[in-house]
C-alpha cells in the first residue's frame, strides 16, 4: 500500500485496543494449539465488519469464525488419547496424536456450518485491492485451520481433510501475491502465510512462502517471521527428501513447536 492510501485502514478509535487483544488471543490460540483465553469474538465487533481495522483489514468476521473453530479444537484436543512417547520419527520429531475419540454428529454439525459460513463469506466492499485479497488470505488460512481441526477430530478422513486443506494453499498465495511488498497489510500475513506454508505439497507453493517470508524478514526485521520461517523450512525438508506425501512421514509443525520448544507467535 503506498502511503498516501494508509487512510484506508481505518482505526475503530477508543475500541481499537479491545480489537488489538482479541486478534492477539485468537491468532495465539491457533499457535499454541489451544482454546482462546478471552471471548475474543465480543470485542470484534460484528455490526462493523466494512470497518477496516490495522491488524486484520476486512476480516473481521474470519476472526469470529477463527474463535470458534478454536474453541472446537481444545473440545477434540480434549478427548483425544495422548500419542505414544517411542512414536518419534527418524527425523527425532514426535507425530501428534493421530488416533482419538469419534466425536458426535453435533460437533460435526458446528465444523460444517463454520466450513459453510467461511465458504459462503463475502469480503466487504473497499477501493482498497491490498485490504481485499488479505481479507481472502485470511479465509482461506480460516479454513485450513478448520480442516486441520476436523483432521484431529475424525482421523479417519484424514487424508480427504488434508487434501481440502492443501486445495486452500493456491488461492492464498494468489491473494498474497496481490498485495504488494513493503505495503501496510504485508504486516500480517505472517498467518495466513504460515497455515499455508504448514500444508504446502508444491514445491512452488514453498519457494514463494519462504521467498516472501525472507523478504518481510530484510525489510521489516520482524523476529517473528523468522521463527515462523525456521519452523517450516524443518517440516519442509522431510517432504523434500521424501519426494512423496505417500512416503512421508506425517509431522506437523505443531510436533516441530513443541518438540523444540519454539516460541512462535503468527501475529
Amino acid at each position: 500500500m503506498e502511503k498516501g492510501d494508509q487512510s484506508t485502514l481505518a482505526y475503530r478509535g477508543p475500541k481499537l485496543p479491545n480489537v488489538a487483544v482479541a486478534y492477539r488471543d485468537i491468532m495465539m490460540a491457533v499457535t499454541r494449539d489451544g482454546a482462546p483465553l478471552l471471548k475474543s469474538h465480543q470485542f470484534l465487533q460484528l455490526d462493523e465488519i466494512q470497518m477496516p481495522d490495522s491488524h486484520f483489514g476486512l476480516a473481521s468476521e474470519i476472526l469470529e469464525i477463527l474463535f470458534h473453530t478454536a474453541t472446537l479444537n481444545q473440545e477434540a484436543k480434549a478427548s483425544n488419547e495422548p500419542a505414544s512417547p517411542d512414536s518419534e520419527n527418524d527425523d527425532g520429531i514426535t507425530p501428534i496424536n493421530t488416533v482419538g475419540s469419534v466425536q458426535g454428529p453435533d460437533f460435526l454439525k458446528k465444523l460444517l456450518s463454520l466450513e459453510a459460513r467461511l465458504k459462503d463469506w463475502t469480503c466487504p466492499p473497499s477501493a482498497d485491492i491490498s485490504l481485499r485479497q488479505l481479507a481472502e488470505s485470511y479465509r482461506g488460512s480460516a479454513l485450513i485451520y478448520l480442516y486441520r481441526v476436523m483432521r484431529r477430530a475424525f482421523p479417519l478422513q484424514r487424508d480427504e481433510l488434508s487434501s481440502k486443506a492443501t486445495t486452500q494453499v493456491a488461492p492464498i498465495m494468489d491473494s498474497v501475491s496481490q498485495i504488494p511488498t513493503r505495503s501496510l497489510p504485508e504486516g500480517t500475513l505472517l498467518f495466513p502465510l504460515s497455515l499455508a506454508g504448514g500444508e504446502a505439497t508444491a514445491e512452488s507453493h514453498r519457494e514463494y512462502i519462504q521467498h516472501r517470508m525472507l523478504d518481510i524478514i530484510g525489510s521489516r526485521g520482524l523476529k517473528n517471521v523468522e521463527v515462523a520461517l525456521s519452523v517450516l523450512e524443518r517440516l519442509w525438508r522431510p517432504r523434500i527428501a521424501r519426494r512423496t506425501l505417500m512416503e512421508s512421514i506425517q509431522v506437523d509443525w505443531l510436533d516441530i513447536v513443541r518438540q523444540n520448544g519454539v516460541e512462535l507467535s503468527l501475529t
